[in-house]
């Protein structure tokens, strides 16, 4: 099973895999144990977040700050990815079910 990003704007059209079930759970462990990383907490504990340009910028510090093994910093990577990709979204969730 994968988990999906997507998007307030059009969800089934901006939906994209973005780990596996293991690699969310290590990759929210580890953003939870981060400090000052807000809203990237936010996102690893309650999976979305509403303010995406924070979210970002939170992943691409706590990544060059964390020194995560390869599959969080490949998760964190898809993460940044997805995000700069989409125009003007302002919700991103992570689901395992677009149903």
């Amino acid at each position: 099973m994968t988990m999906t990003a997507v998007l307030d704007t059009e969800p089934k059209e901006t939906a994209e895999d973005i780990s596996s079930n293991r690699g969310w759970f290590l990759f929210s462990e580890w953003a939870s144990a981060t400090e000052g990383f807000d809203e990237l907490e936010h996102l690893a504990e309650y999976g979305w977040s509403g303010r995406l340009l924070l979210l970002k910028a939170q992943i691409v510090e706590a990544l060059k700050k964390g020194s995560p093994d390869e599959n969080i910093q490949n998760v964190g990577n898809d993460l940044i990815e997805f995000l700069s990709s989409k125009g003007n979204a302002e919700v991103l969730v992570i689901t395992d079910d677009l149903e």
